[in-house]
């Protein structure tokens, strides 16, 4: 059984008012592809680095270790987004929460970062911080009740 791994991740973190927003942490959202002209603020580009189906025939869980850029125009936004998205996901540690329709994250495990990433050698004018997490996601209907 596989999930939308990034779609999912995208959507929790786009539901999550407390930090998306004007004002919040992560005031342009979660994005599957980089802004182009993203102007003030920090946004997050997610993108899948691993994946595991099916871990067990009783329990199937898709397991995919997600890679949030925390990118913005100071270094001081791209950090303040990334630990902010870094201490969500430590608050969802066997906490089975819904992510987006149809989709139960189990829990979020191993999260490293937030680490800085220097891009000023290329044409880029921003900051970036990662964070990375491993996410264990069902889709709802699989979840017994």
């Amino acid at each position: 059984m596989a999930v939308d791994a990034e779609g999912a991740v995208k959507d929790w973190l786009n539901s999550r008012l407390d930090l998306v927003g004007h004002g919040n942490a992560i005031p342009l959202g979660a994005h599957l592809n980089r802004l182009r002209s993203p102007g003030k603020g920090a946004y997050a580009y997610l993108q899948l680095i691993n994946g595991t189906r099916a871990l067990a025939a009783e329990a199937p869980v898709h397991a995919a270790r997600v890679s949030a850029m925390f990118y913005g125009t100071t270094r001081e936004t791209a950090s303040y987004a990334a630990v902010a998205y870094a201490t969500a996901l430590e608050a969802l540690d066997g906490v089975p929460t819904p992510m987006g329709p149809g989709v139960l994250c189990h829990t979020v495990a191993d999260v490293t970062g937030p680490v800085p990433r220097d891009e000023h050698d290329s044409n880029r004018e921003q900051w970036v911080y990662i964070v990375d997490g491993d996410f264990y996601l069902a889709a709802a209907s699989t979840v017994a009740a």
